[in-house]
């Protein structure tokens, strides 16, 4: 018996071409300073056989499960089918409800009410008055500070160990 975590896809050809994939992976990484080596060519190709033959797997894998289908494992089958997406989501926006401009609520019917609807919350008009600073109240200063000047800079940067100074400083760039 398999374990539950398992592809039951999985089989020992897809194995083989793994192991065989993952060698010639190592080999063209050994060879990755030089592009027109043939190994690489032969990554790329076996890489591709791969995906294709994982894809071909899993199909047959899915076309044998179907015609297995009996009345012991319908419900498993019915329960895939109809399952959605695998990841508990839903695979479409529910209803929505929205404001008219007159102020009544109705919920959206399509989704270019559901779009027009999401871009009116998350993307709203600007607002009229740009004039922040007026609309603002700051609290009084804590304490003063002092500008910062040029020479206060340099004062600091001449005290530093020589190579530790980050760039040159703006009077120095203009000559």
């Amino acid at each position: 018996m398999k374990a539950p975590f398992m592809k039951r896809w999985w089989n020992k050809e897809l194995e083989l071409a793994r192991r065989q994939l993952r060698r010639l992976g190592k080999q063209s990484y050994n060879w990755r300073h030089n592009r027109d080596h043939p190994s690489h060519a032969d990554y790329r190709r076996q890489r591709n056989k791969y995906g294709e033959l994982i894809s071909r797997t899993k199909r047959e894998h899915w076309e044998a499960f179907l015609e297995d289908v009996d009345e012991d494992n319908v419900w498993n089958f019915s329960r895939y089918v109809a399952g959605g997406s695998s990841d508990g989501s839903t695979d479409r926006v529910t209803q929505l409800q929205m404001t008219q401009e007159d102020g009544s609520s109705r919920l959206t019917q399509n989704n270019d009410e559901k779009s027009h609807a999401l871009h009116r919350t998350f993307f709203p008009p600007a607002c009229e008055q740009r004039d922040w600073e007026a609309l603002a109240e700051y609290p009084d200063a804590a304490f003063d500070v002092a500008a910062i000047t040029e020479s206060f800079v340099a004062e600091i940067l001449a005290g530093l160990k020589k190579f530790k100074a980050p760039a040159k400083m703006a009077s120095q760039t203009k000559r």
